[in-house]
């Protein structure tokens, strides 16, 4: 049951992480298709984005940056994260990590590996003969011009997780932690950024389709048209130009 989980978690902290993250996250994303897109069929081709995504990124990549990376810089960090709170409250240098893990997490990591990551993963699985520059060209270009919606929304679920994170949660558990967190996040990456994927794949294969939207969340539209996906503002647009 509950305490075999967290007995395996603590056995083998990088193997549980890995397989948590891509679980929760095609999860996620199955959960989006199937309930708030109402999809009759799975997209397989954004479930294997989500996949790849969950277990290298979510997982490999976060338990070296979280556990590894952050014990060796922040060697209290471990104690303080088990430590009572009248403890911690006194810990002065235990305040000022736990605030510097919080900076390096939300102003480092998210901004420039976990976004850029990800759309580069998004290209890939997309297809096309094209090289490993290119894939990580056009998955920058990509996440550029969405970068300021998709690091707004970031910030409002995972500071408040990143500090509950960083503070409280043993190190074996942080990223479980985060990633059950960021089952949630994942649907909301799912509904703004999901449906680019079916639609690139469209215009790779010639489709007549010009210029319909499709709507993403929050203040973003995707066009597919003979050139490509491009962003738009929604202010201004009537709504019922917008899937539901």
């Amino acid at each position: 049951g509950y305490f075999m989980v967290l007995s395996i978690a603590r056995r083998w902290p990088l193997g549980f992480a890995m397989g948590f993250g891509a679980v929760k996250t095609v999860a996620a994303d199955a959960l989006v298709q199937r309930y708030m897109e109402g999809s009759d069929s799975f997209d397989l081709r954004r479930l294997g984005v989500f996949f790849t995504f969950g277990l290298v990124q979510v997982g490999f990549v976060q338990y070296q940056l979280y556990v590894n990376a952050f014990t060796r810089a922040f060697p209290g960090a471990a104690t303080f994260a088990v430590a009572p709170i009248s403890a911690k409250l006194k810990d002065i240098q235990g305040m000022r990590n736990l605030a510097k893990q919080v900076a390096i997490d939300q102003l480092v990591y998210h901004p420039f590996c976990y976004f850029p990551v990800f759309y580069t993963c998004k290209e890939a699985i997309q297809g096309g003969a094209v090289s490993p520059a290119d894939l990580v060209k056009r998955g920058i270009s990509t996440y550029v011009p969405n970068a300021l919606e998709d690091l707004k929304a970031l910030w409002q679920i995972f500071v408040p997780t990143a500090i509950i994170q960083f503070s409280v949660m043993p190190m074996h558990l942080r990223v479980p932690f985060t990633a059950s967190v960021g089952f949630f996040w994942c649907g909301i990456l799912s509904c703004m950024r999901g449906k680019q994927i079916a639609s690139a794949a469209d215009v790779g294969k010639g489709s007549s389709r010009s210029s319909q939207p499709v709507r993403l969340s929050e203040g973003m539209l995707v066009r597919s048209n003979s050139i490509g996906l491009h962003q738009a503002p929604l202010k201004g647009m009537d709504n019922t130009s917008m899937e539901r």
